[in-house]
């Protein structure tokens, strides 16, 4: 659609899929699990923009806070949703599904030379050579490694 052409996929996904949560577990007169996790996160947020706030800028600090609210808002959409063994077994599998596109994408980038993956994106240019990536909250060399 046009109107969000301009808008980050994370923003389309996490928002519409954590509300669609809280829908489904309100429905079915389930309450969220009161865990201890909840208080740590909103703490880290807080510790994580305020040290960005002070050590360098404000507008730094407010967009690691969004950046580590959108992994919040996937680790509570998560626990919402994954209620029972069967739903973990298939979260399982689909992790797995996609780590392995990933980790084939990033071989196939590798073995091509070309340099541009999948998804567009092109090689991790560090001091010791070149590395692949992938996009979004994936785009960091590291976790590509972690999949391989």
């Amino acid at each position: 659609m046009p109107s969000f052409y301009a808008w980050p996929v994370d923003y389309l996904i996490i928002i519409p899929a954590l509300l669609f949560a809280f829908i489904v577990k309100f429905t079915d007169k389930l309450k969220l699990i009161k865990m201890p996790q909840y208080i740590l996160l909103f703490a880290l947020i807080v510790i994580i923009f305020m040290s960005n706030a002070i050590h360098s800028d404000f507008v730094f600090g407010i967009n690691e806070f969004v950046l580590f609210f959108k992994k919040i808002c996937i680790f509570i959409m998560v626990l919402l949703i994954i209620d029972s063994v069967k739903k973990l077994k298939i979260s399982i599998f689909f992790i797995i599904i996609l780590s392995s596109v990933i980790a084939t994408q990033a071989i196939i980038q590798v073995l091509s030379g070309g340099g541009i993956g999948l998804a567009g994106q092109d090689f991790y240019h560090s001091g010791t050579g070149i590395r692949t990536t992938w996009v979004g909250l994936w785009n960091g060399a590291n976790s590509t490694a972690l999949l391989l």
